[in-house]
């Protein structure tokens, strides 16, 4: 309806001129547009402020008559609404703008200011933690490091892998993403239900800097490592992200995160990790740790008090390092700063687990045990393999979804073209796969 102030004897005495308001009701809330000339929803009290500023209704209390505190409430129900309030990963206090939506930080990340002074016992621990015989892991560690630093700089999404730590138990894993919550402001979320599909709701989230999982045991479905590896692909690239808040609207905000993983290099605990497929090669670091002995007793909670006060005394001196750290020629990326680091030995775990070697495990107990090539279509394919009463459960498995034959033999061609063959013979395509 338009609300329109009558003008009375009184009103004409106070030269008050009429205004007109569109203004709405709706489950205790009523709707006005702001100043932008979008609809907000008002309480009663918010409403009959805003009302009394405009000289509307024929209000007894025009605005001259309000008080300064008054006056200011309502301005700014008016004139100052936002569309979210609250921390926001990597931004300081203040008002942001994303998309048109103005957007209130209400408390910022505690950042670590760097200082030009030795860390001794984390430099330690590090060199335990990451060492490998095969290229070393530690620069790769540094440049990861020192692109989370400069986004927490300049307070500005910026692409980063996930940062995945596979090692024995009780190893130092969790330990160094704590050490990373700290570089990074001091806020971890806990993203486990989030990115599983536990949960649509995300708003804690947006409060958190860096995101980690640590010892959660997911599904190990094919199915299910797919949609987690989806969830990495989003989380690392795209600047833009969907907050999901309880009884409210989707709100496009950008969130300056970064996204780490540890768990320990059983088979059963690497079967979390979505397969490692060329859409998500570049999106994720695979690093294997190593047992590694603490230089202070960290069993009691006096010791783990001092130790956790020694360490955190030398990250300012370790962060000074990590951002004048030179990332090698070799190693720089143009979307992530520093390229993706696979260990072998983690490469070599998830490439046995991926559906297609399943496959090819398969095919060779069923096709080729006594045979030393076969050739058909793949329709002929899955049809043979369904029919053996021995395997036909797991076939049916690995295959319940149109189309995933066909990935999976494409997959086995490109990484071993000699062993699956794949040709077009009047208008059939014919596979042939050899032992």
């Amino acid at each position: 309806m338009t609300v329109e102030k009558q003008i009375s004897s009184q009103d004409e005495s106070h030269h008050h001129s009429p205004v007109a308001v569109d203004l709405y009701f709706n489950e205790g809330r009523y709707y006005m547009k702001d100043n932008r000339g979008i609809f907000k929803g008002y309480s009663k009290d918010d409403m009959k402020g805003m009302l009394k500023m405009m000289n509307c209704c024929g209000s007894k209390a025009p605005k001259e008559n309000l008080s300064d505190v008054d006056k200011a409430l309502a301005t700014a129900c008016f004139n100052e609404v936002c569309e979210y309030a609250g921390p926001l990963a990597g931004y300081q206090v203040g008002v942001r703008n994303f998309g048109g939506d103005k957007i209130l930080v209400t408390k910022g990340p505690k950042i670590i200011k760097a200082e030009n002074k030795p860390f001794p016992m984390l430099e330690g621990i590090l060199t335990e933690l990451f060492q490998s015989d095969y290229e070393p892991q530690l620069p790769y560690v540094f440049g990861w490091l020192k692109a989370a630093r400069e986004m927490m700089h300049a307070q500005t999404a910026m692409p980063g892998q996930c940062l995945i730590l596979a090692g024995p138990r009780n190893s130092g894993k969790s330990l160094f993403q704590d050490l990373v919550t700290q570089m990074l402001g001091g806020r971890a979320g806990l993203p486990y239900r989030y990115i599983s599909g536990g949960t649509e709701f995300n708003r804690d989230l947006f409060e958190k800097e860096h995101l980690m999982i640590a010892d959660q045991v997911p599904n190990r479905d094919i199915d299910s490592r797919r949609k987690f590896g989806s969830k990495i692909k989003d989380i690392t690239v795209n600047h833009t992200q969907s907050l999901h808040a309880k009884h409210k609207d989707a709100l496009e905000l950008e969130p300056c995160w970064r996204l780490t993983v540890s768990l320990n290099d059983e088979e059963e605990n690497l079967n979390m990790l979505p397969p490692l497929d060329d859409s998500i090669r570049d999106k994720i670091m695979l690093f294997k740790v190593a047992q590694t002995t603490m230089p202070m007793e960290s069993h009691t909670p006096s010791g783990r008090k001092q130790f956790w006060k020694a360490l955190t005394d030398e990250l300012p001196g370790f962060l000074w390092f990590v951002e004048n750290y030179e990332i090698p020629e070799t190693m720089r990326d143009d979307r992530f700063a520093v390229k993706a680091y696979h260990h072998p030995d983690i490469v070599e775990a998830l490439s046995e687990m991926s559906p297609e070697s399943q496959l090819d495990e398969l095919i060779e107990a069923i096709l080729l045990s006594a045979s030393d090539s076969w050739q058909g279509t793949l329709v002929d394919l899955q049809t043979y393999m369904l029919d053996d009463s021995c395997y036909r459960s797991r076939v049916d498995r690995l295959l319940r979804h149109p189309g995933t034959l066909k990935k999976y033999m494409r997959r086995l061609h490109k990484d071993r073209p000699n062993r699956y063959e794949h040709t077009k013979s009047h208008g059939k395509h014919l596979w042939t796969i050899n032992r």
